[in-house]
């Protein structure tokens, strides 16, 4: 049977059923799985940020600056391996990895400073409430953790979006993003 509204004509296969869906549609569905490819490897970046902040700081204060309280690796190595997830669960509800708050421009930022800060008063609390070592954690260590924190994750998750939309106007989040093109057409 075929029905007609103007000029157009719409096929049905039974008589009775409408030629339209009446099925619902999610309408974050579609876009959820559009901007999952760009999660997964931003969630892998931000957890090699977190090691290299963590390894450059315990290279620069306790190598190359001079410490003189007693230093045991085996404590720094067993807080790296507590922070890792830890922070990155932080990441997650500050929304860091949402679709819709992905490359979201400066509030992206701010979270990121804003989750870097919770994860280091984290690592403070942890290590006030676990004295199995019995070492009190290095404030010039904390200091540079958070700021290498801030500085890696935010300069790399710039790096990826402006390489992920590469010179030219995307959507990530509901929101349409300009990046300007170079000289040579790139």
């Amino acid at each position: 049977m075929t029905i007609g509204i103007g000029q157009q004509r719409f096929f049905s296969a039974a008589v009775g059923v409408p030629p339209f869906s009446t099925v619902r549609r999610r309408p974050w569905a579609r876009r959820r799985f559009s901007t999952r490819w760009a999660v997964i490897p931003l969630f892998l970046l931000d957890a090699v940020c977190i090691v290299f902040s963590m390894a450059a700081a315990y290279l620069l204060r306790f190598q190359l600056l001079e410490y003189y309280a007693s230093l045991s690796e085996v404590f720094y190595v067993h807080l790296a391996w507590i922070a890792i997830p830890m922070w990155l669960l932080i990441f997650a509800f500050y929304r860091l990895y949402h679709p819709d708050y992905l490359f979201g421009g400066m509030r992206e930022y701010v979270n990121v400073v804003n989750a870097c800060t919770t994860g280091l008063v984290g690592l403070i609390l942890y290590s006030f409430m676990s004295r199995r070592f019995g070492y009190d954690i290095s404030r010039g260590w904390l200091a540079m953790v958070w700021f290498l924190s801030v500085a890696s994750v935010s300069l790399t998750r710039f790096g990826y979006w402006s390489t992920t939309c590469g010179g030219r106007a995307c959507s990530f989040g509901g929101r349409w993003w300009w990046v300007p093109m170079r000289r040579d057409g790139r």
